[in-house]
């Protein structure tokens, strides 16, 4: 790891930043969207309220970001 510049780190932090986008995408379940009621019928649907779990696993994997991201760009010990 510390034969890479600091330019190539830069973009490998960046990478796992988006790596772990898409897992937060990959885990997050679809629950927005279009809800009220179907027309002509009596069935309503109300999405589930997830945002709790979703903000939980997103503060998570940004931890996870960081930690890594400071690890990876750290001064080399001399």
């Amino acid at each position: 790891m510390r034969s890479l510049s600091l330019a190539q780190r830069v973009v490998l932090v960046v990478a796992l930043g988006l790596a772990l986008l898409a897992v937060d995408d990959y885990m997050t379940p679809w629950s927005s969207g279009w809800f009220g009621y179907a027309p002509n019928t009596s069935i309503t649907y109300v999405p589930e309220d997830g945002r709790l779990g979703h903000l939980a696993l997103r503060g998570l994997l940004i931890a996870v970001w960081a930690a890594i991201s400071v690890f990876i760009l750290r001064s080399p010990k001399e």
